[in-house]
């Protein structure tokens, strides 16, 4: 999308998605994701990012599977093909860059999200990836979740202001 995006009810409350392949958002502004449902999700955008619950139940289909290195140079490995996998990047010129006139105002790489739920898998939110300078942005989730039988899942956090979260077992 060449400006913001949200996804909506029709009496305009955050919407429900639910997916059962990988979903990929490349959104030039703001997005607002409502609750989400389903396979490996991708969201790439030029401002920030809001959703509600949002519980990953498995890797899926078509996923922009690479790499991403982080503000202190480590590499982290983004393979939502293969593991399930949520990985959010706010504030990134990687794609679309500044929106341009008309598109909407993008004034903050922020990530809010109420709850993440992704048990074994890759939890990544980050406002660092290729970023705008002149953003700033924090990071704040109500709860994330990655146990499952096996054990765990990662997460990485990589932020260019504060980070709020609680981590859940």
């Amino acid at each position: 999308a060449g400006g913001n995006l949200r996804v909506e009810t029709l009496d305009g409350s955050p919407g429900r998605q639910r997916s059962i392949d990988d979903p990929v958002f490349e959104v030039a502004g703001n997005i607002d994701l409502g609750n989400y449902e389903g396979a490996s999700l991708q969201v790439l955008a030029g401002g920030s990012v809001t959703g509600g619950i949002i519980e990953i139940t498995g890797a899926g289909g078509p996923f922009n599977d690479g790499t991403v290195t982080l503000s202190n140079g480590t590499v982290q490995a983004v393979t939502g093909t293969a593991e399930p996998t949520l990985d959010i990047r706010a504030g990134t010129t990687a794609f679309f860059g500044a929106p341009g006139p008309g598109v909407g105002a993008v004034d903050a790489a922020d990530i809010t999200i109420d709850t993440i739920v992704n048990p074994g898998g890759l939890v990544l939110l980050t406002n660092q990836y290729a970023p705008n300078p002149a953003l700033a942005g924090d990071i704040n989730v109500g709860g994330i979740i990655t146990t499952d039988f096996d054990g765990g899942g990662d997460i990485v956090i990589d932020s260019k202001g504060s980070v709020s979260v609680v981590f859940a077992d």
